[in-house]
């Protein structure tokens, strides 16, 4: 009888410890997955001469982080958004002023071959773009006015 006990005993510490090996590589892969975004939104969003650090993190579905971004003249603010449609999947480079102000959208890359031919147009293609946007601009202004709240 005690043989049995041990034995399940050993049996759940090795279940255990099999979980938790699985539990820490998978956080391990995420951190170097988020290394990797982060390194790609840098690349495309700022200038190499830049110091960009993340000003804010998001729980939004269509963008995750807002960046500061400081260059020897000036500051500013930049994100990446993603926009979803039935059909097709689009980043977009939002870049705004250092008071929260939207200043530029920019196509990164897209899953379809059949864009829009403006940024105008791709805003109106894609249900939701504008307020996805509208959630980043907002969040940016707050960050401009020294509030974070609600965005991280």
């Amino acid at each position: 009888m005690a043989f049995d006990r041990h034995l399940k005993i050993l049996e759940n510490l090795a279940l255990s410890s099999v979980l938790g090996f699985i539990a820490l590589l998978i956080a391990a892969i995420s951190f170097v997955v988020d290394s990797r975004i982060v390194a790609e939104e840098l690349s495309v969003l700022a200038p190499s001469s830049a110091v960009v650090v993340v000003a804010s993190h998001a729980d939004d579905p269509s963008f995750d982080r807002i960046y500061r971004i400081q260059t020897d003249a000036a500051f500013s603010y930049a994100s990446v958004v993603s926009l979803r449609s039935s059909s097709s999947t689009v980043l977009v480079g939002v870049w705004f002023t250092s008071t929260g102000e939207l200043r530029e959208l920019r196509f990164l890359g897209s899953c379809s071959s059949q864009l829009p031919s403006t940024i105008r147009n791709l805003i109106a293609e894609f249900p939701g773009a504008e307020t996805a946007v509208g959630r980043a601009t907002d969040l940016v202004r707050r960050l401009a006015n020294g509030t974070s709240e609600g965005g991280s």
